[in-house]
Formats: structure tokens, sequence, C-alpha cells
């Protein structure tokens, strides 16, 4: 991340000017439609049963490490929570396209396998 800041530093900031901007024009309407079409559009993206065992595997994992400090629920939830954070607020303000989420996907779906090897869950053989 060092480059981005470096660059930015040497010309005014102009990327987090734009991309601030772009959240920082609330209102309501605007902001349930985008962040509604930011969760429709990913749940067709990877399907809906992948999309519900993402985000179920995702708040398990923050979760696990919650009570029991693990640290690998503590990976899971770093690499995936604060992304979608900062879609859901970018949402608030203006689109996100559809595939800018498309970095959590891979330790989504690991969130997402996690939880359904946790003891407890149905195992279809």
């Amino acid at each position: 991340f060092a480059p981005v800041l470096l660059w930015n530093a040497g010309h005014d900031w102009a990327s987090f000017a734009k991309q601030g901007g772009r959240a920082g024009d609330w209102q309501a309407g605007r902001a349930l439609r985008f962040i509604g079409e930011l969760i429709g559009g990913q749940a067709g993206l990877a399907t809906p049963l992948v999309f519900v065992l993402c985000v179920a595997g995702m708040g398990a994992a923050a979760g696990r490490w919650w009570k029991t400090r693990d640290g690998a629920a503590l990976l899971v939830a770093t690499l995936t929570l604060p992304g979608v954070a900062i879609f859901l607020w970018q949402a608030t303000g203006s689109r996100v396209q559809g595939n800018w989420p498309a970095i959590l996907y891979p330790a989504a779906a690991i969130a997402a396998a996690a939880l359904l090897t946790a003891p407890g869950w149905l195992r279809l053989r």
C-alpha cells in the first residue's frame, strides 16, 4: 500500500478525495437502492446458496474469534469483514460495481468451507 500513499502524497491525495467523495453524498433512498444492488448483485454473481454460505461463514469466523480468540478465525475475519464494510460504506453514496468485491471471494469461500466442516453441521454423504 506504500506506493499508493506515496503517489497520493505527491498528487494532493487525488484518489482518496475521489473515493472518499463517492460515499459522502448520502441520500436515504439512493443509499438503500445501491446497498440493495450490491447485496443482490453479489448473491446473483456467487449464486444465492454460495452467497448465504459465505456470509454465514464470515459471521461465524468473527463469532468464533470473539469467543475463542482463534487465530485462523481472526485471519478469515480480517480478510473479509473490513472489505465488506468498505463496500457497504461505498454503496451508501454511489454504485459499487459487481466485480469490485471479487477480491473477497477466496477468503469468503474459506469461511464458508470452515462453517460447513464445523461440528454440528449436517453432512451430506
